[in-house]
């Protein structure tokens, strides 16, 4: 398993309450937590596009519904970009709609979770994620 202390985990929500809310429970399962929030998926692309690569992220949660850019788009620009390709996406949305899941698995997400209602409810899912992609998935990154 890679060391978690260099892990990067990207967050892109505009809610304001939903990121605070993730950065709290990453910060309680990384020894020294690496996490970065953008609020607007512009800016994220962005600062993606302009990194080297080895800091790129290890593993991006995105939601669907944010203004202009939304998460739909910014999945396509990922995946689309050649450097940024094989960043592990997992959208992250309030959003059951099927349609919204196949867009997701189609322009090749990760995963897709429904966001969890509460606090409790939230750091359960995003432990369960974070024990299986660190797991495994990250575990194939450094193969």
């Amino acid at each position: 398993m890679p060391d978690a202390r260099r892990l990067q985990v990207v967050l892109v929500d505009d809610s304001q309450a939903d990121t605070f809310l993730m950065q709290e429970i990453f910060s309680a399962l990384l020894p020294t937590p690496n996490v970065t929030v953008y609020h607007d998926s512009r800016e994220a692309l962005s600062a993606l596009q302009t990194q080297p690569p080895q800091q790129h992220p290890d593993l991006m949660l995105l939601d669907i519904n944010m203004p202009g850019l939304n998460g739909h788009d910014l999945l396509r620009a990922v995946k689309a970009d050649l450097r940024l390709r094989r960043v592990p996406v997992i959208m992250y949305s309030t959003s059951k709609a099927a349609s919204d899941i196949r867009r997701s698995y189609d322009h090749h997400a990760a995963a897709y979770l429904v966001k969890a209602a509460g606090f409790a409810q939230m750091e359960a899912q995003l432990q369960g994620l974070w024990r299986y992609w660190s797991q495994h998935a990250l575990s194939r990154q450094t193969a």
